[in-house]
């Protein structure tokens, strides 16, 4: 709950009017546009404010499924904003590949590069992405490589916060607005171990299978040759279902690991980061 909820001095009406505010006195935008909700209130918005003067451009990479690639494309026309999908080269960079606590501050510097190129090829004047007031409560080196390059969030500038962005995605008739969080493939891997395509793939894999088993919050955490299974509480009796069991243990080694785990604590954004914090 963000700080205007807590002291009820603002609605969703005047938190959107602060909002198409701040965007509208950008001039033009570049919104970087993900599957997920935050970028499309973001991008709605800009829309709503600027006409042709808003963009929206997702990355596109080894990291990108492509089940979020299509997402993002159908979020774009849902809304109606132009869309452009513009490769990023992380995977050719060694400081992203090796994996460490940085990754997401060296991804974040190249999708930085790659859409101020875009923004001044194209004339536009800003470059946002769809932070939130909640997101500084984990480790998120990300947003400061995103900061520091320029980039502008206006969510977190307004001070709204994950809820606030469903509740007022769902007032402006946005599909996402109650779609699971979602981060890139390569935050499934273990800190330490190497990023490779084939990993990436194999995580991609694994989870379109249990999406198509019908689990909702899915990941499939990579540790060395072992997949850890995390799914919404609600899921977890679904996948053990003995059928079911026995189908995802077969498809996961023809996948290309060696062990399979259901983690029984379920779900958990940014669960890869206990490592991180137990370290300290």
């Amino acid at each position: 709950m963000s700080m205007m909820h807590v002291n009820g001095a603002n609605t969703l009406p005047s938190m959107l009017a602060a909002l198409r505010e701040k965007i509208a006195a950008a001039g033009s935008i570049v919104v970087g546009l993900s599957a997920g909700v935050d970028s499309s209130l973001l991008a709605k918005v800009a829309f709503m404010e600027l006409g042709e003067r808003a963009v929206a451009v997702t990355a596109v990479s080894a990291s990108l499924s492509k089940r979020d690639r299509m997402l993002a494309a159908g979020n774009a026309r849902e809304i109606g904003i132009r869309h452009v999908l513009l490769e990023t080269a992380e995977m050719s960079s060694n400081d992203y590949l090796k994996n460490d606590a940085l990754r997401c501050f060296h991804c974040k510097a190249e999708l930085s590069t790659a859409l101020w190129s875009f923004a001044g090829r194209e004339g536009f004047s800003s470059v946002a992405i769809g932070v939130n007031a909640t997101d500084a409560g984990d480790f998120r080196p990300g947003i400061r490589a995103a900061e520091e390059s320029g980039i502008i969030f206006p969510l977190r500038e307004c001070g709204i916060g994950k809820e606030d962005v469903r509740r007022l995605a769902r007032m402006l008739s946005l599909s996402s607005h109650d779609r699971p969080s979602n981060s890139c493939l390569s935050s499934r891997v273990e800190y330490g171990q190497r990023i490779d395509e084939r990993t990436l793939r194999m995580v991609e894999d694994g989870e379109e299978l249990l999406h198509s088993m019908g689990a909702r919050d899915v990941r499939v955490r990579v540790h060395g040759g072992i997949a850890r299974i995390e799914v919404d509480a609600g899921s977890i009796p679904l996948l053990m279902d003995e059928s079911r069991r026995r189908e995802i243990v077969k498809r996961f080694m023809e996948i290309g690991f060696l062990y399979v785990t259901l983690d029984l604590d379920g779900f958990r954004s940014g669960s890869m980061n206990l490592k991180l914090r137990s370290s300290q």
